[in-house]
């Protein structure tokens, strides 16, 4: 009764409130307008932006469906719309009165948003609302702090050619849908904490060119149903929790450049964006699929830093496009194939801490003068623990370009 003393009754959009002439209900008293305002702003706010894309006489429902202006509107409000991502001269902050087609990030053809390209901006996670840009051929929402699952409504973004959300920390499990982009050629979703196992369905993506899922929690095995990627030159799985042994299917992937299932080495790294790549191997077992010598186009074999057991395949000497070839800190054992010496284009090889024997001076003899004669071939036998050629230290810093470009060509658009 003391606390309610002298109470009056005060109405508020059809609310009553008691307030009392006492320090506690006046708390009380300003607490629950707080809570009114904030709901009539959000309100009000859910109106603006109903308004934005329903009225006809906005400007920002001329060149989009109302369905894709909702969308753009509900992917603001999720990753961080308080802010003002207008950083672009020229460009409109987003869910204003202005054309959609000069929002930051948005490019707009043919009546559909077709593009986005918003990186280190965004906060948040991406929505469900995603799905409703059926309209797009690029997303490119990479290098921000994105967190929070792909949802699976990205499946039906069948138009979609560019899927580039690396560099983030998105996590759980990369959703099955991800199978349904049919037309999709490039995939980097590497540098995120996504878990679980790399989904079958990706086998249906027959255009695909890149797929890099390079430094997540991925486990399980590596599907071997990518051995139908026939149009794949880029796969990096380094720098996850793989395990099983290396499918012999991948040697149906004829127009491979690069493959990374083990350590991408630092020194490989020049740039920030090259950091995200730099990955530890997997935990990959069995021995080394001599299907793989069919890669006839292959010019990077990383395979370090695995459980890999049993001999150097002889077939991988038929790997005549071979520039990079790491097979270190594995289980490999017997003698280095002679068939190695016939690699003309190899300038990096890497097979220190295995079980190989074998004398690389005398096997090496006729390429020292030509690709590999910048390294120094610091124990002249290969015996028992230790299998060298290694680097000179100082080299590390002068190791060419050629991979990162093959790389990075897609990955930064």
């Amino acid at each position: 009764m003391l606390i309610f003393s002298r109470c009056i009754t005060l109405r508020f959009h059809s609310f009553k409130l008691l307030t009392c002439n006492t320090r506690r209900a006046k708390v009380f008293q300003y607490l629950v307008l707080i809570v009114l305002f904030s709901v009539a702003a959000q309100s009000y706010s859910q109106a603006l932006n109903a308004s934005l894309c329903t009225d006809p006489g906005n400007a920002a429902n001329v060149t989009v469906t109302v369905s894709e202006c909702q969308a753009l509107v509900a992917f603001h409000n999720a990753t961080g719309g308080g802010t003002d991502w207008n950083t672009t001269p020229g460009s409109s902050q987003w869910a204003s009165g202005n054309s959609i087609s000069d929002w930051q990030g948005v490019t707009v053809s043919g009546g559909g948003v077709t593009q986005m390209t918003l990186n280190s901006l965004l906060t948040g996670s991406i929505p469900n609302e995603i799905g409703d840009l059926v309209n797009l051929t690029i997303l490119h929402l990479a290098s921000n702090t994105l967190t929070g699952s792909i949802p699976s409504s990205i499946g039906n973004l069948v138009n979609l050619q560019e899927l580039q959300l690396y560099d983030n920390q998105l996590n759980g499990n990369l959703p099955t849908e991800l199978g349904d982009l049919n037309s999709l050629i490039h995939m980097n979703l590497y540098g995120n904490q996504f878990t679980g196992s790399i989904p079958v369905q990706l086998s249906q993506l027959t255009v695909l060119q890149t797929l890099s899922l390079q430094n997540n929690n991925l486990n399980g095995t590596i599907p071997s149903q990518l051995g139908l990627l026939t149009n794949l030159n880029r796969l990096l799985l380094g720098g996850n929790n793989l395990s099983g042994g290396i499918p012999s299917e991948l040697g149906d992937l004829s127009n491979l450049l690069v493959l990374v299932l083990g350590e991408f080495p630092a020194a490989l790294a020049f740039t920030p964006q090259d950091a995200t790549l730099v990955s530890d191997g997997n935990n990959l077992t069995g021995p080394i699929p001599p299907e793989l010598g069919q890669l006839s186009q292959l010019q990077a074999l990383l395979l370090g830093d695995n459980q890999l057991n049993g001999s150097i395949p002889s077939q991988l000497g038929m790997l005549s496009n071979l520039v990079y070839m790491y097979l270190h800190d594995n289980q490999l054992t017997g003698a280095v194939p002679n068939s190695l010496a016939s690699l003309n284009n190899l300038t990096h090889l890497f097979l220190e801490n295995n079980l190989l024997s074998g004398d690389l001076d005398l096997l090496f003899s006729p390429l020292t003068s030509g690709s590999l004669a910048n390294f120094n071939f610091t124990q002249r036998s290969l015996s028992s623990l230790t299998g060298v050629p290694t680097l000179p230290w100082p080299m590390l810093f002068m190791i060419p370009l050629a991979l990162l470009a093959v790389v990075r060509s897609q990955a930064g658009k």
